[in-house]
Formats: C-alpha cells, structure tokens, sequence
C-alpha cells in the first residue's frame, strides 16, 4: 500500500467511524471539497443493499466472514492521515480499509451532518453483506463501525482508556445493533409481529392526518420523540448499509387512530425517569442534541427487510443518528417494539434464553402474561425491564441503572417512610396521584380517623397501560400492619373495613410480583403511575372561634392577638391581610393557644386579622376580622436644622428627614432655647417659608419630628435666621395655582414699583438658581403658563423689568397643572398569523400616559377580557395566544389620574397549528377565507384552527342571517361575524343546540365570518347562511329573530324569545286588528312542523299559504285543524305566506311570509316546540 498524504480537516465532526484508505492514496475524480459535500448518519438493519455493479468482483460472498482477517481483538494502530483523508472523497471511490490484510470497498454516501459533522459511508466489495460507517468531528477525531450479515462480531472505534486515542475493538454484533446471530448469519431487527405481513407494502402519505400533540413531561429536557408523520432520513449508517448511501423516505404510520395508546404505552414504560415522550416535532427540535432520539414510526420497510423495528445500541443523543425504526403497525406490535428499540437507544441488550435471542415470556395461572421489553412481549398482557430474574435468562444486566446513564430518574413524590408521609385530605375524602419509582420504592400517606367508622381505600395504575402491579397496607400508629392487599391477577388493590377505630394510620403503597419467576413475575419492573384514592371517618369541623381582639397601638413591638378558647381544637390559624373582607389574607401563624404576638407587623400599619380552630385536620370557618396595629416607636430629631437670611421674601428653614418621622412641627423664638417658643407651622417636608416676620428681626428656629408613636427631641437652628429689607421695585406674594386646570398653571403677583414688565420663571427644584425664562410680559400681574406636563410640580418666580435693570426673583411658589386620565389609545391593530411568535398588538401612543393595560377576550366584551399585562410602550407580544386561537384585544392607557376607557375590540389570532378536521383546511387566516355561496356545508371546529367563510349579499340585499346547530355533546363553538378587514360587527345569540346571527349592513356587502372551537373536542357544525332583503323572513329559530317588516306589514317582533312571539301588525288604513296565528317546529318529529290557529275572527279575514315548487298553495284550512306537513329535509325551511284583509270582500290584502325550519337530526338537541311564533296585534280594533 503506497504512502497517504496526512489532510487535517479544521471544521468536522463524527461519532462513530471506520478507518478507510484512498485505493492507489488518490481521492475520486468527483473533486468535491469537505465544504462540498453533504454528510450524514447510519442505522442496524436487515438486508444488505448490493452495490453497483461495476463494483462488483468475482468472490465467493454469501458465507465468508469478512472480519477473519482481522485477528486482533483491538487494533491499536493504523493509518490515521490517510482516514482523515478519505473525507474528501466521493461516491464511487475505491478505498481500502487498512485493517488486517485490509478490506477493499467503494464509497456509497458522503454527508455533512450538524454540528459540524461529517459521515461517510463504504460497501465492501468482495462481501454482499458488510459495509463501514464513519465519521469526523471539528476536533478531528474519527468515530464509526464495521459490521457483517455474516459475521456475529462487530468493530466500532473508540477512545482508548489509556491515551484517548482511536483504537478499533472488536464486539459483539449485538452490542451495535438490534440483532441476533444465528448459523452463520446476522439478522438485525426485532422479529415482526404475528399479526402483519412481513411482506406488506409501503404505505403512501395521502389522507394521513397529522399525529395529535402528545406530551408525557413537557418542558423536560431529554426527549422521547415519536414520529407518526413519516421522515426523510439521509447520511445515517441506515443509509449507508441498507439504502446504498440513497436517502430513505419513510411514509407517516398507517394507523393514525392507534397513535394515542401507542404514545400512552411508551410514556408509561419510561415514567420513572425524566424525560418527556412526545408526539410535538418542535420538542425534538429544541432538545439537546445530546438528550434526544427519535422512534420513526412507519409502514416503510422494503429498504430495510422483515422486522418489527430495529436500533442501534447506545445510540441516544447521537448527532449522527438520532433515529430508531418501528415498521409494526398495530398497537401492541408499534407500542412493544418502540419501546424495545428506545431501550437499545438506551444502552439496553436483548433478553432472551439459553436458547433464544428473545424470550417471548410466559403465562401465569391467573390468566395473566408476561414477558421482558428487551424480548418480545407483543400481546402480553404486562411488558416490563427486567434484570433476567426469569429461568435460564441470558443476561442479568439491570436495565433501569443502564438507561440512568441518559436519562435522569424521577425525585421521589411521596417519601418511604411514616416520618414525612404525606398528609391526606382532612375531609375524609382523598383521591391523589404518585408513582413507584423503582422496586425498593414504597410511598407512605397519613391520615386520621375521628371517631370508628368505615375504611375504603383503593390503589390502581392505568387502566390499559401499566407496568406497575399494586400493593397495599394499612399500618397503625405503632407501625403494625391492620390489613394488606395484593391480590394476584387483578392489578389494582383495595382495602375495605367496616368498622375502623379511630386513630393516625398510615397506607403504605408499593409494586408487588406475580407468583413465582418461572410463571409470573417480580417487583423489579413493577413501577410506574398509580392513583391512590378512598374515604375514612373524619372529624366535623370545629367550631368558629369567637371573641376575636388585636391591639391598637398599645406596643411598640407588635400586636396581641387572642379570642376564645374552642373545645376540641388542636391548633388555631391566625390569618392576616390589608382588606376588610379577607380576600388578602395569608396564614401568619399556627398556635396551639388561643393567642399570637404578631412581632412581623410593620408599625403604623391597619391590618385585618381572622382566625380558625383546627381538630384533626380539620379546620373551622373564619372568624369575624378585627383590626389591630403596631405602634410606631418615637421618629429620631431632625437636626440639623438651617435657616437662610438672603431673602427678602422669607426666612428658609430646612432641615435632615429623621427616620420613623410622619411630619414635623416648626417652633419659633427670639431667643436661642427652645422653653418659650411659638409654633408657627406644621409640614410633612423638609423646608418651611416663614413669610411674617419682619424685615431685619432675628429669630431662632426649632424642628420636632412627629408620627403615631410620639415626638422627638426639637432640633434647633445654631444661627438666628433675618429676612433682609425688599430692594424698591421687586414683585411680591407670587402665588402658583395647584392643579386646578388641566390646561394651565395661573400664576399671579403684586406690581413692583417702576415695574414696565416682567419675566416668568419656571424651575424644577426649589431655587432660582439654573431656572428657565418661558415668558416675557408687559406691565401685568398674571399669567397663564401652558407649556408645563400634566400633574409635574414646578417652581415658580418673576423678575421686574426696571429702567435700571431687573430685580431681584420674587418669592418662590409652586404650582402644577391638573393631570387627567388619558383618552383610549387609537389605531389599535392586532397581527392576524403573520407574527411566528404569537399575536402582536400595536396602537399610537397616547399623550399623557405612564402604562397601557393589554386585555384578551374571546368575544368582543372587554368586560369579560382577561388582563395580559402592563407595558410603557405602545405593543404587545401575546406569546401566550394559543396556535390559530382568534382573540379580541382591548387597551386601556393609564397615568396617576385614572385609566381611560376599554378601546373597542381589535381581532387578531397567532400562527395557526392547522390540524386536519374536516375539508376547510386552508381557511385557518382572515386573509384566506373559504368563500361561500348561500346553503349549508358541514365542518368540524378543532381548537387551534379556526374557519374563516367569506360571504357576499345578493344585490339589493342588506341583511345576512347565519344559522350554525353544532353537536353540543363535544363541546361549544364561537360565531362572529366581521368586515373583510376582520373589525367585529355582530357575535352569535345562544339558541338550543345551535349559534345565531342576524346583521343588517350595506346592500350587497361582503363579510367574513369565523367560527372557532370554544371548549371540547372536534365539534362537528352545520352551517346554513341567508341573503335577505329587508322584508324577507329569515333562519333563526329560538332566539330574537331581528326581522324588519314594511310599514304597512307591521314594526318588529316584541317578545325576544321563540316561545312567544309577539309582531305588531298594522294595516294601512291605520285600523289595527287582532291577528290569530301560531308557527310551530317539531324537532321531536325530524322533518314535521305544524301550524295552528284561527282566522276566522270578523270584522277581518286571515289567510295561510305556503310556498311549494315556486307555487303558493292554500293551506288556511289545515292551519286551523292544527295539521302537519310532513316531508322536509333537516334544517330546511318553508315560507309560509298569512295574509290579512278588513272584511269579507275587502279587496286590499297585506301578507308576511314566514319561515319555519325542520330539525336537525343527528344532532338531536333542540326541545320539542322549539320555534314558536305567534302572530297577535295588542291594540284594540276600532
């Protein structure tokens, strides 16, 4: 072999590899670079795909075992430079292994894979049945394997223990692959089950639907991803050994209405741990590369041969080959065999017998079968890991400590012992969830019994899917065992006593066996989900203490809180809050007395506080609230304290904040001791303008700090304070208004002499230092400052423009304008799909606003919104709005003043999840809508993918009625009615059994409607739409039918129920007279309806007629023998026509056409005489 040229590549990456050598040490003529090619993983598999054959040479293949040649059991050296090397080479290229005597072969697949990675893949020439996977990683360190049909070993590269370099070692073909070796030939891949055709067809994708959302932990961070949708897989070793390096389409699993037990069955095999089994694409995609494997469920298998699934072993979290394979499609067959194939993702071997790779199990007397995961377990009635407990077991590894070196086991959820037992419901009545973790694994409860009565208590795990067989015990407070169950065939367990003493008992429950192993089971794989629920005899709740008192404000350390002793009580809870009713309060304590020092009230405070008695975990109702505080300790003395003698406005005094102060107290003296001082101010700020002294007198002043809790010490000034003489001209008594407008401060002053006018002053602080001129005036007292914000405070003060110059500032005042709450943001508009995160509202921002409120409705109430959240900016991402869910948004802007009104509705609605229902699958956007002539249609409303219909009025018509009768037995459904720019203009009325709408717009006017899931399942909808003239009669039954009538035929319908019906009916004349007449639908007789009443009444005729083929028939006769008419379709209307005149032998007749609808009978939800109306005119004849 001629020397290779050593190629160090810097971006590459791999898991497992073989070593292979360029044929002659020169790359293909393919010419591609690493950058060029495309890279991916391998997978175990069945039968050999033969290369092309130019490549083909003339050797006996079928028998020969190509890895004799290699003797070692560990190759610790070979060609390093030239693998690295054969990364450049392309499809088609002749290499040789440089192993043994070498092992020649050609390139069947190049791949770039994630991360980084690069695989490829080599068929050996002189073998059918033996191919290499390797692969590079950035590091430049090489991984891979070598396997045979025809050869029981296998050669994987791995890291050597002692220098962490690349050795080839030689191992067990099963401990790669899913597989078994038997007389000369490797078979890969669980045995099919009995049930399917080895040699069924693959199965296309048309009419799949897609695999329903399907989580056992989500937001775990390892992964479980079952596949039903079909994939496409390309640069695995399954390609490279089975496909010929081609990519390997996999059509979605054929049975998709079996997909929610088989997703059951694998989660509960794999409970105990961490880690979440799931249907969601997207919770693959965002796991860890390194903490996920996917299970491909597919009917597509003529790639790969006979077998119900297959894996590579240790190959979870492999970025080179995520997959493992199902190719059973019934339920035990997908469920056990993907079970089986994640465990050997795991790290997991086959267990089997002396005699057989996989041992089928056993049946025990009961009735009840068993067999391992790692065997074959297809219609067993228990599937569980196991540790080879069973006879003759080839291999006794234990399967839950293996696959922990991947997945995480579960925290336990109920302790093992009395010590922490969990508490069970003091009411005698408890119904709690848990699970058994792992065979030493048993989970304590406590509980009480008041007085003897009856125990009824029982332990079950899933109904159809389980791995855990439940046990037992009733222990008493010593810890001996009252009763045990652990029945055997049965897998749940109960305990039932007549007669119970009363007294603290425990339940202790745990996973048991079946018989013995050779015929049942152990309680090693017997873990897994169980609900633990019964009753026993509880105490009655004590009785509402009374007498409840707290202090007020007696100490300084807190606040007594006592009431009246309950008899029996063992403990009380003291409750507290801000809130006259309660609503706020929280448990602050759990005295044995009936009293509580409650030392973390803060001083000052008002709180409310309640109380109960608790009796053998019972706890009473609420005490009546009583309030209390805690008395402030004395504030600490505000010195310093400071005058300033510079003005000649006032003397200013200041002083420190002294802690616990609420307000200070000013006191004033000629002398520098506070005995004889006059107070002359009380504030709650730190500075005071003593306006009244006059100019050139010396005063002292002095500073008390004040609260609740008592005085301070005074702090006096060190200096007496002197206000200097007023120089000639300057402006006094500025006074600025407080709010008082909410569009101006008026500031006003007296003149200052020789004053021509002034300028206007405005600062933020106290101080006309660093102020801001905002106005010049002429020789006025007044202004009105405009330009300020809303509720800010600001400093004023004036100077008067003299002939000299101007004075000096006036005194300071402060003033502010009048902040209002804000008017309701305009412009709102909500994201309708078009953001990939959720819906995104918008609206322009409002002036004087601090925060904006984001509500979410799903109706076009705000008042039943719910409130999303505050923001000071003028959007919000709803990342919560649920996939294709369409919502109303309402805003509100906020400042200090108050919240400004709800805007009106704004639709919007976030990506949809577009799951298939029904034939409207690509309505799911406003934007999209199904267009819809009148008629009905039926469809199905699924949560996450919203119908959107577009309908048209006919010219001339302006109104639209919309009937929509849903299957209420799966749930509810919403109907809104929408201009094409998706603004609301009309939401559905509640009939029985069905949604309503009637809108009256512009002739001919085009609109959107929406229906929506609003709770339940699929729920299946007809739905049937009119296009109306204003005088034509309309679809809805049961509900205000909303019909507008000419003049002469009447104004509107009275009554607004179904039963009822009252239309007034005038004829043009102006006589008024009393029409008899009454509409009935039947549902209680599908397809019948019947009309009844009397038009025989004189001085005025009544007539019916119904409308049949086009042709008015009459029928006034029938009417009044109450007859039926037989033979409608469901939900189908006939018009009848009622027709009055003034008198026999009137001329003049004026008739109303009515509409009566027929039921819907697969619904079967409307009540007998559920579309009443009765014709009667209230007024009296003339």
């Amino acid at each position: 072999m001629r020397s290779q040229i050593p190629i160090i590549l810097a971006s590459a990456a791999a898991f497992a590899g073989v070593a292979l050598v360029l044929k002659n040490g020169e790359p293909s003529g393919h010419g591609k670079s690493v950058s060029d090619v495309s890279v991916q993983t391998a997978v175990e598999g069945t039968a050999p795909i033969p290369a092309p054959e130019s490549n083909l040479r003339t050797l006996s293949r079928a028998t020969i075992d190509p890895f004799e040649r290699i003797e070692e059991e560990e190759v610790t050296s070979f060609d390093r430079d030239s693998l690295l090397l054969l990364f450049q080479a392309g499809p088609g290229t002749a290499v040789t292994l440089p192993f043994g005597e070498g092992l020649t072969g050609r390139v069947t697949m190049t791949h770039s894979l994630p991360q980084g990675l690069l695989s490829i893949g080599v068929k050996l020439d002189e073998f059918d049945n033996a191919s290499a996977y390797l692969t590079l990683n950035q590091e430049g360190k090489i991984g891979g394997h070598l396997s045979s049909r025809n050869s029981g070993s296998a050669w994987r590269i791995e890291r050597s223990e002692k220098d962490g370099q690349e050795v080839l070692k030689r191992i067990s073909a099963d401990a790669l692959i899913c597989a078994r070796y038997e007389r000369g030939n490797l078979l890969p891949g669980m045995p099919p089950e009995p049930e399917a055709s080895e040699n069924s067809a693959d199965s296309g994708p048309g009419g799949y639907a897609s695999a329903p959302l399907l989580e056992s932990r989500p937001g775990s961070p390892r992964v479980i991803y079952l596949n039903f949708d079909g994939e496409t897989v390309s640069g695995t070793p399954w390609n490279s050994s089975y496909n010929a390096g081609s990519p390997i389409e996999a059509a979605p699993f054929s049975n998709p209405s079996l997909i929610p037990d088989i997703w059951a069955s694998i989660a509960e095999d794999y409970a105990v741990y961490e880690v979440n089994v799931t249907t969601d694409r997207a919770a693959f995609e965002n796991a860890a590369p390194q903490h996920r494997v996917m299970a491909i469920f597919t009917p597509t298998k003529s790639w790969y041969g006979s077998a119900g699934g297959v894996a590579y072993v240790d190959s979870f979290g492999d970025p080179t080959n995520p997959f493992c394979w199902v190719f059973n499609v019934t339920l035990s067959g997908a469920a056990e065999s993907g079970s089986h194939e994640i465990g050997h993702a795991l790290g997991l071997r086959h267990d089997g017998t002396s005699s057989r790779v996989y041992y089928t199990g056993h049946t025990h007397s009961s009735g009840v079968s068993w067999a391992p995961i790692m065997g074959t377990g297809y219609n067993r009635t228990v599937v569980q890991f196991s540790k080879g407990e069973y006879p003759s077991a080839s291999r006794t590894e234990d399967d839950f400590q293996i696959m922990s070196g991947y997945l995480s086991f579960l925290p336990d959820d109920h302790a093992n012992s009395p010590i922490a037992a969990t508490p069970l419901s003091s009411d005698g009545i408890f119904n709690l969830n848990g699970i058994i973790e792992n065979a030493n694994d048993s989970d304590w409860f406590r509980f009480q019994s008041a007085a003897t009565g009856p125990l009824s208590v029982h332990v079950s795990p899933p109904a159809q899917f389980r791995n855990l067989d439940t046990g037992i015990e009733l222990l008493d407070e010593a810890l001996d065992v009252v009763a045990s169950s652990a029945p055997e065939g049965p897998f749940d367990a109960s305990i039932e006593l007549p007669s119970l003493p009363p007294g603290i008992y425990y339940l202790r429950v745990h996973g048991t066996g079946l018989g013995d192993l050779a015929n049942g089971y152990g309680n090693y794989g017997s873990v897994g989900n169980y609900t633990l629920g019964g009753t026993f005899t509880a105490a009655p709740p004590p009785e509402t203490p009374t007498g409840l008192s707290a202090t007020d404000g007696s100490s300084t350390d807190g606040v007594t809180v006592s009431w009246n002793v309950v008899t029996p009580a063992d403990s009380y809870h003291v409750y507290r809050g801000l809130l006259e009713d309660g609503s706020d309060a929280a448990l602050i304590a759990s005295p044995a007395v009936p009293s509580h020092f409650d030392e973390s009230s803060i001083a000052g405070i008002i709180y409310h506080y309640f109380v109960t008695a608790v009796h053998l975990g019972r706890e009473s109702t609420r005490s009546p609230g009583e309030t209390g505080w805690r008395q402030r300790l004395p504030p600490a003395s505000p010195a310093p304290v400071q005058t300033t003698d510079d003005s000649p406005h006032s003397i200013r005094v200041s002083w420190t904040a002294a802690e616990r102060a609420q307000s200070y107290r000013i006191w004033r003296n000629a002398s520098d001791t506070f005995p004889g001082s006059t107070e002359v101010a009380n504030t709650s700020l730190l500075s005071w303008h003593d306006t009244t002294t006059a100019p050139g007198e010396a005063w002292y002043y002095f500073v008390e700090s004040v609260n609740t809790g008592g005085t301070s010490a005074p702090a006096g000034s060190p200096t007496a304070g002197v206000r200097i003489a007023l120089p000639s001209g300057t402006p006094t008594e500025l006074s600025a208004s407080d709010g008082t407008s909410s569009l101006l401060t008026l500031l006003t002053w007296s003149a200052g002499d020789g004053a021509t006018g002034y300028r206007i002053y405005r600062n933020s602080i106290e101080s006309s230092g660093g102020a801001t001129e905002i106005a010049q005036v002429g020789n006025v007292t007044s202004y009105e400052d405009g330009t300020g914000s809303a509720g800010e405070i600001y400093w004023y003060f004036v100077r008067a423009i003299l002939s000299g110059g101007d004075s000096i500032p006036s005194n300071l005042d402060e003033g502010s304008r009048q902040i209002h709450p804000p008017s309701p943001p305009v412009g709102v508009t909500a994201s309708m799909g078009s953001h990939p995160d959720g819906v995104l509202v918008s609206w322009t921002v409002t002036p004087d606003t601090d925060t904006y409120y984001v509500y979410r409705g799903i109706d076009g109430n705000p008042m039943t919104a719910e409130l999303l959240g505050e923001t000071g900016s003028n959007s919000w991402l709803d990342e919560e709005a649920a996939p294709g869910r369409t919502y109303r948004y309402f805003i509100k802007a906020a400042n200090s003043a108050g919240t400004s009104d709800f805007t009106s509705a704004s639709l919007g609605f976030g990506p949809e999840s577009d799951p298939l229902d029904d034939l409207y699958e690509n309505n799911d956007d406003l934007s999209v809508p199904t267009v819809l002539d009148p008629g009905a249609i039926e469809a199905v409303a699924v949560d996450g993918d919203p119908d959107w219909f577009e309908v048209t009025l006919a010219p001339g018509d302006s109104r639209l009625d919309l009937l929509v009768p849903y299957d209420v037995d799966r749930g509810s459904i919403l109907v809104s009615l929408h201009e094409t720019s998706g603004a609301p203009v009309a939401s559905h009325l509640d009939a029985p059994g069905a949604k309503v709408l009637s809108y009256t717009g512009g002739d001919g006017g085009t609109y959107r409607i929406l229906v929506e899931r609003d709770d339940g399942a699929a729920v299946p909808y007809h739905l049937e739409w009119r296009s109306l003239s204003e005088d034509d009669s309309g679809l809805v039954p049961d509900v205000t039918l909303g019909l507008r009538f000419p003049p002469s035929l009447g104004k509107e319908i009275i009554n607004g129920k179904g039963a009822g019906q009252s239309i007034l009916l005038k004829l043009r004349s102006g006589d008024l007279r009393r029409v008899y007449g009454e509409a009935v639908n039947f549902s209680a007789v599908p397809g019948s309806f019947a009309i009844r009443g009397s038009g025989n009444r004189k001085p005025f005729q009544l007539e019916y007629d119904i409308l049949q083929s086009g042709i008015w028939k009459r029928v006034t006769a029938a009417m009044r023998r109450n007859g039926l008419v037989r033979d409608l379709d469901p939900l189908s209307a006939a018009t009848f026509r009622i027709s009055a005149s003034r008198g026999k032998g009137r001329s003049k007749r004026h008739s109303r056409l009515l509409r009566c609808l027929s039921a819907k009978p697969q619904f079967e939800s409307y009540p007998v005489d559920t579309s009443v109306l009765r014709l009667v005119d209230r007024a009296k004849r003339r």
